[in-house]
């Protein structure tokens, strides 16, 4: 049984051997594979960091982006307003400016019409006036013949007084000579 002992006590020592490489085998490759592992997440810290970094800086960029929209979306908004305030404005502007200008266009015809009325009553003064003056000169015409007349009158007048003294004085005379005298 000595051998027995003696096989026994060198398997046991064996197997303690084989237990003991295996297990500094193991913890070889566990602490190899724990630095690995070590290093896969030293890198991916790393990496999370810059990850976090960028992902913050999106966030800012991103706030900063929804800033700018919101201000140029109110200043959108503003500039709606204005423009339908302009818009409106214009729209009245136009309005008034049709309605002046119907009134003037209206004013305008009223006035021709009367200017065109004035002027038919113009010409048919004109024409009166000629009418008035045709007659005035024709009138003056026979007012200068009628003053010739009367002149020529007033000298047979004047004869025919100066006869009748004559007459009158023959027939106070009593002289039948002086009738003949008298023509």
């Amino acid at each position: 049984m000595a051998i027995l002992k003696q096989d026994i006590n060198f398997n046991l020592i064996f197997l303690i051997g084989v237990t003991i490489a295996a297990t500094v085998l193991l913890t070889l490759y566990f602490v190899y594979s724990l630095s690995n592992v070590n290093v896969d997440y030293n890198t991916m810290e790393k990496d999370l960091k810059t990850t976090k970094a960028n992902l913050t800086q999106t966030a800012k960029n991103l706030n900063q982006c929804t800033q700018q929209q919101l201000n140029i979306s109110l200043e959108l908004n503003e500039s709606k307003k204005i423009e339908e305030k302009s818009r409106e404005e214009y729209n009245k502007i136009y309005e008034d400016t049709e309605i002046e200008l119907t009134k003037t266009q209206t004013g305008l015809k009223e006035t021709k019409n009367q200017l065109d009325k004035t002027i038919t009553e113009l010409k048919d003064t004109a024409n009166e006036l000629g009418t008035k003056k045709a007659e005035l000169s024709k009138a003056e015409k026979d007012i200068a013949s009628m003053e010739k007349e009367i002149n020529n009158l007033e000298e047979k007048k004047q004869e025919l007084e100066n006869l009748k003294d004559d007459m009158q004085n023959c027939k106070t005379n009593n002289n039948l000579d002086c009738y003949k005298g008298l023509t």
